[in-house]
């Protein structure tokens, strides 16, 4: 209804023969002024803000031909001289259409690449899991009463480690659901963890504990973030960052998002890569 009303003041502007005058500040005042004037309160306030997006200065290497013979890169004022009030309506109404569409496609695209990535880096973290196993176990004492937990992690590498982090999840068996996580720095106290070597850690979490106990749940450790002693990093993690994109994304385009391929040969395929 808004657009139809829109569309039935500017048919009125139009026989008045009303163009707009960029020619000066003033000029371009009167006639921005003369089309709020034959606005009604709801279409004067969607107007002024069209206006307002576009005259803001961005970047763009966009084809105007692609875009349907809008050129957002001259996105100023002075495109607007000689137009018919209705024509500046239509055009600033196209152009929001057509950033619009432009910045849906470079959103599909950054998900599409943040799912590569997300992928990669689980295949990573699967690979890494078997050149690095650890074992995440209840610790008991000696009355059988639980004292903590263990994590132990062996150096399946040529690599010395001098760095890592100790990461635990704890997962629902029939969903697949991740329940917990836990992610900390491992404080090496003999310095490095040479190949072969395995070095063993105790936590306390009693959360975690619970998960161990429960047969619902599967607990799985693994390590992220090593460090070489040469300094070199064997692996990176993804950020909170990276995460907090990637999910206002899928949020953004649900069904986008379902489109792409799990696996990650697939999803290079599917970027052409």
């Amino acid at each position: 209804m808004r657009y139809v009303t829109l569309c039935f003041i500017t048919v009125l502007l139009v026989g008045c023969g009303e163009k707009f005058d960029a020619s000066s500040d003033n000029m371009i005042a009167v006639s921005y002024n003369g089309i709020l004037n034959d606005l009604d309160e709801e279409d004067k306030d969607r107007f002024v803000r069209l206006y307002d997006l576009y005259t803001q200065p961005y970047d763009g290497p966009y084809d105007p031909i692609e875009g349907g013979g809008i050129d957002i890169r001259q996105n100023d004022i002075e495109s607007l001289h000689g137009l018919s009030y209705n024509a500046v309506i239509s055009r600033v109404e196209e152009h929001e259409a057509y950033r619009r569409k432009i910045e849906r496609e470079a959103d599909i695209r950054s998900l599409e690449y943040l799912h590569k990535d997300y992928l990669d880096a689980q295949e990573r973290i699967t690979n890494f899991m078997k050149v690095f196993p650890a074992t995440v176990d209840l610790v008991m004492g000696p009355y059988s009463e639980v004292t903590g937990i263990s994590f132990a992690v062996e150096n399946g590498s040529e690599s010395i480690l001098t760095k890592f982090d100790i990461n635990i999840k704890a997962i629902r068996r029939s969903t697949g659901e991740v329940a917990l996580t836990i992610s900390k720095k491992a404080g090496l106290s003999k310095g490095a963890l040479k190949p072969g070597y395995i070095s063993s850690f105790t936590l306390q979490n009693d959360e975690l504990q619970r998960y161990l106990k429960d047969k619902n749940y599967s607990v799985k450790g693994f390590i992220t973030n090593m460090v070489a002693d040469n300094g070199h990093p064997l692996h990176i993690s993804l950020s909170n960052e990276f995460f907090r994109e990637y999910g206002t994304l899928q949020l953004a385009y649900p069904e986008e998002f379902e489109a792409l391929p799990r696996e990650l040969d697939a999803m290079y395929k599917y970027l052409d890569l």
